[in-house]
C-alpha cells in the first residue's frame, strides 16, 4: 500500500489555435496504490507485482493575457484510476549500499475531469502510465532518480454553457511528465 500527498507549481504550455497559452499552473492532490507481489524462485533478485492506483488532483490555472485578450483562470479537478504491472529489485538485508530499480507500466483506464468555471464534466480516454526509479539504498537511507509519465487521449466533445453562449469543449491529448530525485529513510 502506498499513499502520497503532492503539490507543485509547474510551467505549463498549451497551443490555443496557434496562440501561446504559457503560464504557471498549481497542482494539489492525493495518490493511492495497492499492489500484490510475487517473488519467483527463478528470479532471486527481482519481485514482480500487479497493482491498481488512483490519483485525485486539483489544477488551478491563473488569469492570463493572450495578445490583447484577458482569459479568466479556472480550476479543474481530475480523478483517474490505473491498473499496472511492474518489477523491482528485492532488498537484501546486507548492511552495505546496493543498486536498485523499480518500474511499472499501466493504463489510465478511467478518468473524470470537472471544470468548475462552466460546470462541465469530461472523460479523457485511456492513455499510458510509465514510472521508473533507479538508485542506491543502504540499511536506512536511499537516493534515486525518478521519472513518471501519465498520458490521456482526447475526450469526446460536450456542450458547455456560458450565458449567452453555447459551445463545445473537450480535453485534448494530455501528458503529465515528472522528473526528480527521491530520498527515503527506512526503519
Amino acid at each position: 500500500v502506498r499513499a502520497e500527498l503532492f503539490g507543485s507549481r509547474v510551467d505549463y504550455f498549451a497551443d490555443l489555435g496557434g496562440l501561446d497559452d504559457s503560464n504557471v499552473t498549481d497542482y494539489l492532490g492525493l495518490r493511492g496504490e495497492y499492489e500484490v507481489m510475487y517473488e519467483p524462485d527463478t528470479l532471486p533478485r527481482t519481485s514482480l507485482y500487479a497493482g491498481i492506483g488512483t490519483r485525485f488532483f486539483v489544477r488551478s490555472i491563473p488569469d492570463i493575457t493572450i495578445g490583447p485578450v484577458l482569459v479568466d483562470g479556472y480550476q479543474e479537478s481530475w480523478w483517474t484510476f490505473y491498473p499496472y504491472l511492474g518489477a523491482e529489485t528485492r532488498r537484501t538485508m546486507k548492511p552495505e549500499w546496493e543498486f536498485f530499480y523499480r518500474w511499472h507500466l499501466g493504463l489510465t483506464a478511467f478518468t473524470r475531469e470537472h471544470i468548475a468555471s462552466n460546470d462541465v464534466t469530461l472523460f479523457p480516454r485511456a492513455g499510458v502510465v510509465v514510472i521508473s526509479e533507479l538508485g542506491f539504498r543502504g540499511p536506512r537511507w536511499q537516493i534515486s532518480f525518478y521519472t513518471e509519465v501519465m498520458a490521456w487521449s482526447p475526450s469526446r466533445r460536450v456542450l458547455a454553457y456560458d450565458a449567452p453562449f453555447v459551445y463545445q469543449v473537450n480535453q485534448p491529448e494530455s501528458i503529465n511528465t515528472m522528473l526528480g530525485l527521491k530520498t527515503g529513510f527506512s526503519y
